[in-house]
């Protein structure tokens, strides 16, 4: 009952005039005045617990007497604040008393809030904002500090209410500002001042969304403003492309680290704006072609993996190209060029050996899903060596056959299409069908090859007397057969050619217009080609093959794509499908947003996963029975248990 008395008489009636006094000085404080700590702490200690009279009485002068500047008077008289307080250890912490959030909490958040927006007010009309946000930056600490373990002034509970007032008056009053001002510090790269914006930010988490969305647009737009600046050399240059990537990457880490303390939420802002603007820029057309970025940078790797670069370039380029890998968007055209040079590479013997090969596909797997069929090639290439080696001790009978080397790779793993055969010179079907007849006899019939002649190549050495000086010509198949037939013929129609060949006459056509375009042959009458004698070259090493390349049509090149285009679309057709019927054979029911969602996660790090291609794998599983539409809900999707077990 005496408490309660004491609460009611003393506490409730004189404490609001100590409250007073105890915030005036907390303000004074905030002016610039030396706080007495523990003299506020022995006030709001008391609010709490049980005291003396005579310390009640003590405190409050003590009290009052600093609120109106009178402190010198009482000093003496109070030098121990141990005489003035009798703290009772038995009862709770001050700050879960209702006292102390009535008589202390309320009306200091209050008069802190008041204070804050007067001040940000007044200072904001005039003063610079990289000022106002270092001093804010001050006055944080400055109120954390009223709260600290070591020098308390309020008790650590305070602490949380107290910065979420000041950050109120301080932040979330004047965000817009910090929004522009935000900007301008972005542009000008003054991470010093960003990273006070995201500090300060951080304290009211509702703002930084805005500034993710802010720092988006910015990578956005200094990454594709950077790309579209080298577009025009970048498209004939991988090392170009790949190293504008990789430098505005670190750039962007950098910023990130520095001004944003590495936060994840920001990184992956960065890593979304990246595969934007690396998808969709002048090269790719805003997007309408952007295989053309996922084929740059597997043409990076086919320069770094080629013959005839350093070690120490080749490491760090491999470096590069991983980087750039991250921000592929569309990965089936990345793997399928990647297997189409890797390919070349090794036909044309031009790569720098297969450990390198391994150690930057072991790369590529690290980070992503690498497709088994690249391991399988470079295996099979191992192999092929063997099997040479095997068929050379063979007694063939076979004179050329030293010049003669073949790479063996399974039919799935072959990027090119086959091809129908054509009439081979005996040089080379001499060669063709003893490794023929030795692959029957070694895996006894249960083998049987093709042999895929556009992509094959030899070299053809002219005959002393043929020309001005001895040439090597690098030739296609199809070109050797050609040039061959002016061994036993000075001149030769097209129908000739076509006869002895057994080829198409448009692709001879094709073939005969690059060998006279390269001056190797001449057409004296319409469809009567010969070889030109004066053919004159600086070069004793001539490439035929390249003109080939240079003289294909925009119809081949459209055709392949489309090919290419069917083939992934029924690949992840299949893969989509086999995902739905594992997700739904667990969850048994599943609303269609959720399986949509759910299939995109999985399956997005293999390839971009578009709704209408969902849409289109749901209806025809639907159509098979493997689940089917709740009869109440047309967007709840049932598992069919029995009919699915059954087909499986």
């Amino acid at each position: 009952m005496a408490l309660l008395v004491w609460e009611r008489e003393v506490l409730r009636k004189t404490f609001r005039k100590v409250t007073s006094a105890a915030l005036c000085y907390v303000d004074r404080a905030r002016g610039g005045l030396e706080l007495q700590r523990r003299l506020i702490n022995d006030f709001i200690v008391s609010l709490g617990i049980v005291h003396s009279h005579y310390s009640i009485k003590a405190l409050f002068f003590r009290l009052v007497a600093v609120g109106t500047h009178e402190s010198e008077e009482y000093n003496n008289e109070f030098d121990s604040y141990q005489q003035v307080v009798v703290v009772f250890k038995t009862l709770s912490a001050a700050c879960r008393h209702p006292l102390y959030r009535e008589l202390f909490l309320k009306p200091l958040l209050h008069q802190t809030y008041r204070y804050y927006v007067d001040w940000s007010s007044n200072f904001l009309k005039d003063g610079e904002f990289s000022k106002y946000l270092e001093l804010v930056q001050l006055h944080f600490q400055e109120e954390e500090s009223f709260c600290s373990e070591k020098d308390p002034c309020f008790d650590i509970c305070t602490l949380v209410p107290l910065c979420m007032v000041c950050a109120d008056a301080l932040v979330t009053r004047h965000i817009d500002r910090f929004y522009t001002e935000f900007v301008l510090f972005l542009n000008a790269l003054q991470t010093r001042y960003l990273l006070h914006v995201y500090d300060l930010c951080n304290r009211v988490p509702s703002t930084v969304d805005k500034l993710k969305e802010l720092l988006g647009k910015y990578f956005s737009r200094v990454g594709l403003k950077t790309i579209n600046q080298i577009a025009d050399k970048a498209e004939k240059s991988p090392k170009l492309f790949v190293g504008t990537i990789v430098q505005l990457h670190d750039d962007f880490s950098k910023l990130v680290k520095d001004a944003f303390r590495t936060n994840n939420e920001f990184m992956t802002t960065m890593e979304v704006s990246f595969t934007e603007f690396v998808a969709e820029n002048s090269i790719t057309n805003g997007g309408k072609s952007e295989a053309k970025s996922s084929r740059l940078i597997a043409s990076y790797y086919d320069q770094l993996l080629r013959k005839g670069i350093a070690i120490e370039d080749r490491m760090s380029g491999l470096e590069k190209a991983i980087i750039a890998c991250k921000y592929i968007r569309d990965r089936d055209t990345f793997n399928d060029h990647y297997q189409k040079l890797l390919c070349k590479r090794l036909i044309y013997h031009l790569s720098v050996g297969i450990e390198s090969e391994k150690e930057a596909l072991s790369k590529l797997r690290e980070k992503f899903q690498c497709p088994k069929v690249f391991e399988s090639i470079l295996n099979e290439s191992m192999k092929s060596e063997t099997e040479m080696e095997d068929f050379k001790k063979e007694d063939n009978n076979v004179p050329d056959q030293d010049f003669f080397s073949v790479i063996l790779l399974t039919e799935k793993a072959w990027p090119f299409p086959n091809t129908a055969n054509f009439s081979l010179p005996p040089q080379l079907s001499d060669c063709v069908n003893a490794f023929n007849e030795f692959y029957k006899k070694k895996y006894k019939n249960k083998r049987k090859l093709s042999w895929i002649y556009q992509v094959s190549r030899g070299e053809l050495s002219s005959l002393d007397g043929t020309f001005d000086k001895k040439y090597i010509f690098l030739c296609t198949t199809q070109q050797m057969a050609i040039l061959m037939l002016y061994n036993k013929y000075d001149s030769c129609k097209t129908n000739k050619i076509v006869a002895e060949l057994k080829l198409p006459k448009n692709q001879i056509l094709s073939l005969l217009q690059v060998l006279c375009k390269t001056g190797l042959l001449n057409e004296k009458d319409s469809g009567n080609f010969c070889l030109n004698n004066g053919f004159k070259s600086e070069n004793t090493k001539i490439d035929l093959i390249r003109a080939v390349a240079t003289t294909n049509t925009g119809t081949q090149r459209k055709g392949g794509a489309e090919a290419q285009k069917l083939k992934r679309d029924v690949f992840h057709g299949s893969v989509l499908e086999s995902a739905i019927v594992r997700i739904m054979k667990a969850r048994k029911t599943l609303k269609h947003d959720d399986l949509v969602t759910e299939v995109t996660s999985q399956l997005n790090s293999r390839f971009v996963v578009k709704t209408r291609m969902i849409k289109s794998s749901i209806e025809q599983l639907i159509k098979e029975d493997y689940m089917k539409r709740n009869e109440n809900d047309n967007n709840l999707y049932e598992y069919m248990e029995a009919v699915t077990e059954e087909a499986e």
